[in-house]
């Protein structure tokens, strides 16, 4: 490897992780900032345990999805996890994306423990989710694209066991069906189809990272 090739991958990897580590704000500690209007929501399960399995996660993806147009929100893309969730919204008031979630939760977590209950578990979990959400603004289309990657690829380990994620919404993507997501939006964002920005999301994660880089930031698109 040239040297030149050698920086040009080390300061990919500094703007992957400027990304990446994005600060995550939530209600609990008063640091989430409002002012965007996408916005990368994370949350995990009581105490990091396989909550949303099976019936539990079908369960949960089919509220929000049921639910979202109600609340002046557009659910973008979505990840269940067995523990944790990963979400994109885009909304003009955050406080929506937070009252469709706590319904949400709420009405899963019943649906869960009734779950468990016919499954005669010893111990019935009190509630699904920890508290405080996690809120992680995106504030450009290279950062966005960053973000679309890496939930998608968030169930690779369990691929590689022959198993995937309870519910990912790029399983979806991948068979053209994209009408439980305001995905429009998206082709104005980084101009070209979902179809193809689709086909980008499923390179290397190095490529996209390239791909990004190039992009158009369209910065005016996501601050309020």
């Amino acid at each position: 490897m040239d040297s030149t090739t050698f920086i040009t991958q080390m300061n990919q990897q500094i703007e992957q992780r400027k990304y990446n580590l994005e600060t995550v704000g939530n209600f609990r500690k008063g640091n989430v900032d409002k002012s965007w209007r996408f916005y990368h929501v994370t949350q995990q399960t009581l105490r990091n345990r396989n909550l949303l399995l099976g019936d539990v996660g079908w369960y949960y993806h089919k509220e929000i999805c049921n639910r979202w147009p109600s609340y002046n929100v557009l659910l973008i893309c979505q990840v269940v996890m067995p523990n944790h969730i990963h979400e994109i919204y885009y909304t003009e008031d955050i406080f929506n994306i937070v009252r469709l979630r706590q319904i949400s939760a709420r009405t899963t977590s019943t649906f869960m423990k009734k779950v468990q209950r016919q499954k005669n578990y010893d111990k019935i979990a009190e509630k699904l989710f920890e508290r405080s959400p996690g809120y992680s603004p995106i504030k450009d289309a290279r950062q966005f694209l960053i973000a679309l990657k890496y939930i998608k690829d968030n169930d690779l380990y369990l691929r590689e066991t022959g198993s995937k994620a309870p519910y990912s919404c790029f399983d979806d993507w991948d068979k053209n069906n994209f009408k439980e997501f305001a995905v429009d939006g998206l082709e104005s964002i980084f101009e070209m189809s979902i179809e193809k920005l689709n086909g980008i999301l499923n390179l290397e994660r190095s490529k996209v990272n390239d791909i990004a880089s190039s992009l158009n930031p369209h910065t005016e698109f996501f601050t309020k």
